[in-house]
Order: C-alpha cells, then sequence, then structure tokens
C-alpha cells in the first residue's frame, strides 16, 4: 500500500540499505527467559523432524491456544512454549467472518482488533493493509502479494510487515526509480496453497494488478498440508477446481472418514496438489499477461525441514515456467532465531523479522535486475517502466 503522499524519492543505493540497517537496530534484541535456557539443558533443544512438524504446524495453522499446546505431544515443548489460553487463534476472533463457502473464513473488512500483541487493522476492502481504493490510480504499478500468516503480518503493526517495508523501500529508490509501486497484502493466517491459487483467481480481478507475488511456506509441503482439503470433504463443501475433485477421487476419502485417515489417504498426492494449484495461478496470470513468482519464507528456526521440502518441489514451478524467489535464509547471520518469535511459544517473526525478510528479497532483486523488473517494473530510466494496462 502507497504512503500518504506517495512521494517517491531518489535515495542512493547506500542510504536505502543503511535505512534499513538502522530500523533494525532500532528494533533492539529480545531475550529468551531463563526458564527456556534450563529446558534446552534438559534436552528441549534437541528436535526431531516430527517434533519441527508438530510445531510449524501450530505455527502456521494458528493452532497455538493452550489445550492443542497441552495436549499429545505437548511434552516435547518446553514449559515456556506452552501458549497462554489468552492466545487465540485467528478465527476464534471477531476479525474474521464464515461466509465463504471455500475459503470457509476471510478477513472482515473494516474490522481492527488486536492479535498477538499487536493492533490488527482490516482495510475497508477486507486486506491486512494500509488503506487504498479498488480502482488501481493511474501510473501506478500493483503488486499484488498472496500468502497466509507470514505475510499478513501476525503480530506486527501494519507499517512493519515485510510487504510494506519493500513497498516504502522501493519508494525510497533502492531499486532505483521505479515510480509508483503499490504492495497489496491479500494474505489470511492458515491459508494453504489450494486456497491461495483460489484468491488469486476469485479476488485479484478487481483490483488490475501488474504481477502477482505467491508466497510459498512450510504449509504447501509439510505433513499437514492436505488440512484444508480434508476440512472440504469433511463439511461437504464444494471443492470448486478440478485438480482437487480428482485427487479427492483418487484417494478415496469421503465424508464422515476419520480426519487422521484422510490425512494418510492424501499424502501421496501432495505434489498433485502442489502443481494444480500453481497451474491455476498461472494460468491465470498468462490470460491477463502479467506475471507469477513465488516467494518461499519460513520462520525463524536454527534447523529447517522447509528447505528440504523446498528443494525436492522446485522442479514443479520450474516446469511450468514460474520463477522462485527464495529467502528461506533471512535469518541465517542471527546467532540465536529464538529472540526473533512474538512469544517464546509462538515462532510469527517480530518486526525485527519482518525488516530481515524485507532486506534480504531487496538484495536479492538488487543482484537480478531482470527478476525485479519483472515483479517492480523497469527502471524509468530505461523508458520502458509503463505499468500493465
Amino acid at each position: 500500500m502507497i504512503r500518504a503522499g506517495g512521494e517517491t524519492s531518489r535515495a542512493t543505493l547506500g542510504w536505502s540499505l543503511a535505512t534499513i540497517a538502522g530500523l533494525l537496530a532500532l528494533l533492539g534484541m529480545s531475550r529468551m527467559s531463563s526458564l527456556r535456557s534450563v529446558w534446552e539443558v534438559l534436552g528441549g533443544a534437541v528436535e526431531g523432524r516430527a517434533a519441527q512438524d508438530a510445531r510449524n504446524d501450530g505455527y502456521y495453522e494458528e493452532l497455538l491456544d493452550a489445550t492443542v499446546a497441552r495436549g499429545a505431544g505437548g511434552w516435547r515443548r518446553g514449559p515456556s512454549e506452552i501458549a497462554p489460553r489468552g492466545w487465540v487463534r485467528l478465527h476464534e476472533t471477531d476479525g474474521v467472518r464464515w461466509d465463504d463457502p471455500f475459503h470457509r473464513f476471510r478477513l472482515n473488512p473494516g474490522a481492527d482488533f488486536d492479535y498477538k500483541g499487536a493492533p490488527l487493522a482490516v482495510n475497508e476492502l477486507g486486506l491486512r493493509d494500509r488503506p487504498t481504493t479498488r480502482v488501481k490510480p493511474k501510473g501506478v504499478r500493483r503488486v499484488a502479494m498472496v500468502g497466509a500468516s507470514v505475510l499478513m503480518g501476525s503480530g506486527v503493526p501494519v507499517e512493519a510487515t515485510f510487504e510494506n517495508l519493500i513497498e516504502d523501500a522501493i519508494g525510497d529508490g533502492v531499486l532505483g526509480d521505479r515510480g509508483e509501486v503499490e504492495l497489496l497484502n491479500f494474505a489470511v493466517a492458515g491459508y494453504r496453497l489450494d486456497q491461495l491459487a483460489d484468491v488469486v483467481v476469485t479476488r485479484l480481478d478487481s483490483f488490475d494488478p501488474d504481477a502477482v507475488v505467491l508466497v510459498l511456506n512450510d504449509l504447501a509441503v509439510n505433513p499437514n498440508w492436505s488440512r484444508h482439503v480434508v476440512r472440504l470433504v469433511a463439511e461437504e463443501r464444494d471443492l470448486r477446481h478440478d485438480f482437487l475433485r480428482r485427487v479427492v477421487d483418487a484417494s478415496g476419502i469421503r465424508a464422515g472418514d476419520d480426519p487422521r485417515r484422510m490425512t494418510a489417504q492424501l499424502a501421496e498426492h501432495r505434489d498433485v496438489v502442489i502443481e494444480g494449484a500453481l497451474r491455476v495461478a498461472r494460468d491465470w496470470c498468462r490470460a491477463r499477461g502479467i506475471p507469477l513468482v513465488l516467494l518461499a519464507v519460513q520462520q525463524p528456526a536454527r534447523t529447517s525441514t522447509f528447505r528440504e521440502r523446498l528443494d525436492g518441489i522446485r522442479d514443479v514451478p520450474r516446469a511450468l515456467g514460474i520463477p522462485v524467489v527464495d529467502i528461506a535464509d533471512a535469518f541465517d547471520d542471527v546467532a540465536e532465531p529464538e529472540r526473533l518469535w512474538l512469544r517464546a511459544w509462538d515462532r510469527h517473526p517480530t518486526a525485527e523479522g519482518h525488516a530481515l525478510m524485507a532486506a534480504r528479497f531487496l538484495t536479492r532483486l538488487q543482484s537480478d535486475e531482470d527478476l525485479a523488473d519483472l515483479i517492480v517494473g523497469a527502471a524509468r530510466s530505461r523508458g520502458d517502466g509503463a505499468p500493465h494496462e
């Protein structure tokens, strides 16, 4: 979303990077409690793949309430990692409305409430972003970003989300003079990849984007990737997309089955769903002559099964002709990534974490002019930076 006034300065690259560095310094460094340190000494830091998957599922799916944390598997978490009962999930707030037959819930336009320790305002168009207009202003290049809770900015102010930090840095000239570039945030916490593809084909048209960035995280590849499909079948909802219908038929699942059984039977079809969802989004973009780019992100962590799984599916976007911007390494230079968690029990990145992701994304675009042109448009000095009509 464009800042008030929509001003664009031609700051030097060095000045812009210094601004980002200053932001990181001002955000400061939080410290983990001594209780967590004791737990790590006792073995809590030794985490197998299954335990990490359980944590990631809770992190991404917003299942961080105390009942889940204290249930089966809760022993794997340190005492400080158990979420208090007041740490509610997004769909337990007034910030959503339950009126979508496929997504089940979506952000409530105009909602303004506290969520995970920070204000969460939803603009009048239903976006977790600064105010904007549905009609694209003349001369503005619009980039639609579609994703889940990290992109939505759970637990950080709207001005501190990495989406808005990137937009502000572009406006300040970190990528040269690109004219006015507006990033729109279509993220909803907990959405799976099939939902993100559906957001592209059902929500973006009226906003007339010039490029689409689909944010990919562990939700698409971890063992719990099928949660949304399972719920659609269990609640006998319309699957909407042919690739989902084919997968459900092939798996043999049906309403009334145990959800764990459905998850197990869907497991082998993961890559088919990834390919189907990306194809749906790609075809929508191609029909309108606009680029689709994948952006890979993860939560701050010492180790990552996400990167292994991402490597395992790279052939899918490559075969579809979809470029990937990988910033999963945004936290690699942080000695203690836990300090970038919102709380000991919640791995959503803090404002400092968002600043690191924004800086890494901008670094990627600085090193790849063609990719930068694809997403934010060509530099005006080259005379070919007109936005898509």
